[in-house]
């Protein structure tokens, strides 16, 4: 299976008042998209180059992967996506991540420059919700499935779904696992 051709996949990530700004965005992407598939949220400690944080008093992160249909352009749509980060408060000079929003896959679309980001499923947060909510798409410029990529990954990152409420519905991987899509 593939992405339809008008299917944008993000991931939302945020370690400063995370909460807070996980619900700013997800009402943003749906003020301006429409209906959105989400994923579990999930409670991630730092990894990669955010690992230099106090011991004592490490910020986890929350992070998601978002779906909704648009019919912009690719720049288009991370124009809107720096919006949505700035309205967070992102500050790019700073550990504090108010909200990153990383542009995944746009359909089956390969621009080269932003999508797809095949290098983004090397991550746990991304790869697991993606496995989530697309397990028999397979993403462009790959041969496996979503849920075969998860099914033999190797990372050593820590993973713990949380329950969120957005909008008045549960998100939660909690039985039964349902991605959720808001009308």
């Amino acid at each position: 299976m593939k992405f339809a051709d008008n299917q944008v996949v993000v991931s939302l990530g945020s370690n400063h008042h995370s909460e807070q700004n996980v619900v700013i965005a997800l009402d943003a992407l749906y003020e301006t998209f429409g209906k959105l598939k989400v994923a579990s949220i999930y409670n991630v400690p730092p990894y990669g180059s955010n690992v230099n944080q106090p011991q004592e008093n490490p910020r986890h992160y929350l992070n998601t992967v978002v779906s909704f249909c648009s019919d912009c352009s690719v720049a288009e749509v991370q124009s809107v996506l720096r919006q949505i980060e700035a309205q967070c408060g992102r500050d790019r000079s700073t550990d504090l991540v108010a909200m990153d929003i990383d542009f995944l896959f746009y359909g089956d679309q390969k621009d080269g420059a932003s999508v797809p980001r095949i290098d983004a499923l090397q991550c746990a947060y991304v790869l697991k919700p993606l496995a989530e909510i697309f397990p028999h798409i397979v993403p462009p410029l790959l041969e496996k499935s979503f849920s075969q990529l998860w099914e033999c990954f190797e990372g050593q990152q820590e993973l713990h779904a949380v329950d969120f409420v957005w909008q008045q519905q549960l998100i939660s991987v909690a039985p039964p696992c349902v991605a959720m899509s808001f009308n």
